[in-house]
């Protein structure tokens, strides 16, 4: 992705803040919130399989939908959408099928993420904790208080294969036996909370730190705390040559596991009556993690107004960028995606009470334009 994502994402322009003023709030809005949680609240769960309706049934133009879906670039592999917990519409290409995995790329991070908030819903960790709890080879470096959320954040300060890209560290990381001992030794090239940098050899220093929290290994952490409990038998997390599970990348899942992870953020992390992951870090990760980036929250790309980081100001700690962009001034505010290179999208908007999941590559602006059409242009009710 995700170098080229971000480097786009600076040339937003003036649509941007027009957007962001016509939805700075006023009565529609709360009517609009107040429609969206009494629906919500009619929302039904999956069993083994999904619940399946009409798209009419849910306020959709079903021919809208497949207009858009027919749109799909030639390198799709699957696309769904969802609302209030049932599935209306669902397409495959290429000859893949509903139980066939594939590669999620940098979606990864936001289940990593989310292993992150579920550790600390447990009291195994907190993000408030120093890394060097964890990584004791840190004690007494420049390293020694970067946090678990500036992990999050994406503003350690660390050496990183930063978002303009860093082929040469990416490879190194690729390859290394252990990524989580590289990104140990790697330098600190700023003071934390000065600079947002995508920093992906930081993401495997999750690996360490959860084995050392809970005693377990991520992979297995992940399907006993979060795969199981919501039903997604077709997902797990990869592991290297080594047996080293990966945290920032290369995940496998279908479009419909996407789509429970996607329905647990919207409802709230509870799982059909059992909080799976807490209210509190659902709010916290969907909502910006530190000043620098408004579109970033822990490991999901947010919409929300503000600054973003270009690929200029990445190199250097002045963040003077027009304050007033969205990632995508298409779309609602509170909209959030879980994004991964090519166009990987799990897309989240509790306005609509919808989840869309759209897997495969392509170009990432012309596949998320795809999925946030399937809420803004076919929705016709409610």
């Amino acid at each position: 992705m995700d170098k080229r994502w971000v480097a786009r994402v600076s040339r937003v322009g003036v649509g941007a803040v027009l957007l962001a003023t016509a939805c700075s709030g006023g009565e529609a809005a709360i009517f609009d919130e107040a429609a969206a949680r009494s629906e919500a609240a009619n929302a039904v769960f999956p069993g083994a399989n999904w619940a399946q309706a009409t798209p009419e049934e849910l306020g959709f133009d079903a021919a809208k939908l497949e207009e858009i879906a027919a749109e799909s670039g030639p390198d799709t592999e699957c696309l769904l959408v969802m609302r209030h917990g049932q599935v209306v519409g669902e397409w495959y290409y290429n000859g893949r099928t509903a139980e066939q995995a594939a590669g999620v790329m940098s979606v990864t991070q936001a289940y990593s993420a989310t292993l992150v908030g579920i550790a600390q819903d447990e009291g195994f960790l907190s993000l408030d904790d120093k890394v060097s709890k964890y990584i004791p080879e840190w004690v007494g470096t420049p390293s020694e208080d970067v946090t678990i959320q500036e992990i999050l954040a994406h503003d350690t300060g660390r050496e990183s294969t930063n978002s303009i890209g860093n082929a040469e560290l990416h490879q190194k990381l690729i390859g290394a036996p252990d990524p989580g001992a590289l990104a140990i030794g790697l330098t600190q090239q700023h003071a934390p909370g000065e600079v947002w940098s995508q920093n992906l050899p930081a993401i495997e220093l999750l690996n360490p730190i959860l084995k050392a929290a809970t005693g377990q290994d991520p992979a297995d952490y992940a399907q006993e705390k979060l795969f199981a409990p919501i039903g997604a038998s077709h997902t797990s997390m990869k592991q290297n040559g080594e047996g080293i599970t990966w945290m920032h990348s290369f995940l496998e899942t279908t479009c419909q596991d996407a789509a429970r992870f996607g329905y647990l953020y919207l409802r709230q992390g509870n799982w059909n009556g059992s909080q799976v992951l807490s209210e509190d870090w659902v709010e916290q990760a969907t909502q910006p993690s530190q000043d620098l980036n408004a579109g970033w929250g822990y490991m999901w790309w947010l919409n929300k107004p503000g600054s973003l980081v270009s690929i200029t100001n990445v190199l250097s700690p002045d963040y003077d960028e027009p304050s007033n962009l969205q990632l995508n001034p298409d779309a609602p505010e509170d909209m959030y995606w879980a994004l991964g290179f090519g166009g990987r999208y799990i897309q989240v908007d509790p306005g609509s009470d919808t989840v869309v999941v759209r897997l495969g590559g392509g170009d990432e602006a012309a596949n998320m334009q795809q999925v946030t059409r399937m809420v803004t242009e076919a929705i016709v009710d409610g």
